[in-house]
C-alpha cells in the first residue's frame, strides 16, 4: 500500500504508487482541508504533523511551467559565442565606468 502527498507535502490519500507515494503509512490520515487543522505532511523522510495551510495546486503548476525554459533557450545560453558576447559586454561597462573615475567628477 502507498500513501500519496501532493507538491507541498500534505497527506490525500491512499494510492496505488503515484510519483509522489512512500510505503510509510501517516499516523494522521486526515485529508481535511481546514486551515490550521493538524495534518500529516512528508518531509521526504517521515511524515510530521503541521497545521493544515492551504496552496493553490494549479497556480502553482502554472507558475513553475511559467519558469521553465525552452531548449533553444538553454541551448542559446550555453552557447560560448553568446557567453563571450556576454563577457564582452560586461568588460565594456566596467572599462566605461574606470574611464569615469579616472576622469573624475564631472563639474556642476
Amino acid at each position: 500500500m502507498a500513501y500519496a502527498y501532493d507538491s507541498f507535502g500534505w497527506f490525500v490519500r491512499v494510492a496505488e504508487g503515484d510519483h509522489r507515494t512512500t510505503q510509510h503509512p501517516p499516523k494522521n490520515p486526515s485529508t481535511d482541508n481546514t486551515p490550521g487543522e493538524m495534518r500529516a505532511n512528508w518531509t521526504g523522510k517521515r511524515w510530521v504533523d503541521h497545521p493544515y495551510v492551504f496552496h493553490d495546486e494549479a497556480a502553482h503548476q502554472a507558475e513553475l511551467e511559467a519558469d521553465k525554459i525552452t531548449r533553444e533557450e538553454e541551448k542559446a545560453a550555453r552557447d560560448p559565442a553568446n557567453i563571450i558576447k556576454g563577457l564582452r559586454s560586461e568588460v565594456y561597462d566596467l572599462e566605461i565606468r574606470v574611464a569615469k573615475l579616472e576622469k573624475g567628477p564631472t563639474p556642476p
